[in-house]
């Protein structure tokens, strides 16, 4: 009955974060004056902020959800879009190295000047109302909506598909011990399997395609290479900086340091992170979740109203949670 009672008032609260007042006003988070468009779904307490606040405030959370302003309503947006990126540290020596602090002090002078060129975008609009506004803030391009069609072409199966948990288990074993015996060809077609990956396009996600800025002035588009994250809350394409000045072998220790596991050690362009693994493993024990059915729900969160345009990586997720057990086993015995 208290519910129902104030029925009214909590959905006009619960509606006042469709189009809160102080979207586009200066931002709170900083003495800048710049306009705050920009909003965290996944944080605590979320509030319009300006595009330098909102990548600072987010530079250890990479993997949170954003929206932006269009003069209308919020649009899901992606971190990219406000120069985002994943730093990854060296897990021995030291840290930060030469190499990584140009590449940061080289990324940082570019988005001061896309920020600059925002807030300019942003004041010559400011007396116009909001409506008219949205379409000039953001560019809709309609010709990028048939791109993750390629994602969900058939599958070709492998050998590791037709497994279960323990006969791959066994395998990474055997295959552990003829590492250490000197004799890896014994499953040379395996290892061959287990280190390639398909090339699926990385657009996976329409409506963030469909508001991808396109290159110029106050493009967020980094001039480093783009991964695939699955996390959590989904997947996510984001810019990844790196080095490799101690050797081109050594960024899978940087990323496992980072709890981060790629798919391939050749060719990176997929990441799980360690948190959606031990999720997955809990999941299972817990709830009896299958891989293929918590792996249809991390389509869902990426893109609620279409997760059949989501590219499928059910073989990689499935494929990586039993190696991520098999991991653990050998940590715990340590």
């Amino acid at each position: 009955m208290q519910y129902v009672d104030r029925i009214e008032g909590l959905l006009e609260a619960l509606l006042s974060r469709e189009a809160p007042a102080e979207v586009a006003g200066p931002c709170r988070h900083c003495d800048s004056g710049d306009l705050a468009v920009w909003r965290c779904k996944d944080c605590a307490l979320p509030t319009p902020m300006c595009r330098h606040c909102t990548r600072s405030y987010h530079g250890s959370n990479p993997f949170h959800r954003i929206e932006c302003w269009t003069g209308c309503y919020f649009r899901l947006a992606n971190l990219w879009e406000v120069g985002s990126y994943i730093l990854i540290q060296h897990y021995s020596g030291e840290p930060l190295c030469d190499s990584l602090k140009r590449q940061i002090e080289s990324l940082e002078t570019t988005e001061v000047l896309k920020e600059k060129a925002e807030q300019n975008r942003l004041t010559a609009l400011a007396p116009a109302p909001w409506e008219a506004q949205r379409m000039s803030l953001f560019d809709e391009d309609t010709d990028m909506q048939d791109l993750t069609s390629e994602a969900h072409g058939t599958r070709v199966g492998s050998k590791e598909e037709d497994m279960d948990d323990d006969q791959f288990m066994q395998y990474l074993e055997n295959l552990k011990n003829q590492v250490n015996n000197g004799h890896a060809e014994e499953y040379p077609e395996m290892e061959d399997e287990l280190d390639a990956e398909e090339d699926i396009p990385s657009v996976f996600d329409t409506h963030a395609a469909r508001h991808r800025p396109t290159a110029g002035a106050g493009s967020s588009v980094l001039p480093v290479p783009s991964l695939r994250v699955v996390h959590t809350n989904g997947i996510h394409n984001i810019p990844l900086v790196s080095c490799e000045c101690c050797g081109e072998d050594n960024l899978p220790f940087d990323l496992m340091s980072a709890r981060l596991l790629p798919t391939s050690f050749k060719r990176i362009k997929t990441l799980f992170t360690a948190q959606l693994l031990d999720f997955f493993r809990l999941s299972n024990l817990e709830l009896k979740a299958s891989a293929y059915q918590f792996y249809q729900l991390l389509r869902r969160l990426t893109l609620p109203a279409a997760p059949a345009e989501v590219a499928d990586l059910y073989r990689e997720f499935r494929r990586m949670s039993q190696i991520w057990c098999w991991m653990k086993r050998l940590k715990w015995a340590r």
